[in-house]
């Protein structure tokens, strides 16, 4: 079983790379996260566990999520935070190179 899942894993960065040419990378995320999840499903179903979700893992993902959402926004999208603390402490070393690279603010 783990040499099946070690090639299935390999095999998906080639296949995946081949399949650029012809789908967008949203459709074919899609399409992967699709196909597992029906997996997932008829596996949890042959294998008769509860889909009952209790309060306490309700709790959990939700501070999961949140944590997740702030990690998107913080390093992907305002940019890291650390490039203005560091350019502000080292401004007469590294000026040029974090006046690149500083996105988060006008520093």
């Amino acid at each position: 079983m783990l040499y099946l899942a070690m090639f299935a894993w390999g095999s998906n960065w080639v296949s995946a790379k081949i399949l650029m040419d012809y789908f967008n990378a949203y459709e074919l995320i899609f399409w992967r996260f699709f196909i597992a999840a029906f997996g997932l499903f008829f596996m949890i179903l042959f294998m008769n566990i509860s889909f009952k979700i209790d309060k306490r893992e309700i709790f959990y993902s939700f501070i999961c999520a949140i944590v997740l959402c702030l990690y998107k926004y913080i390093f992907f999208f305002r940019g890291p935070f650390w490039k203005c603390f560091i350019r502000r402490s080292f401004s007469n070393y590294f000026k040029s190179y974090f006046n690149i690279f500083c996105t988060c603010c006008d520093c």
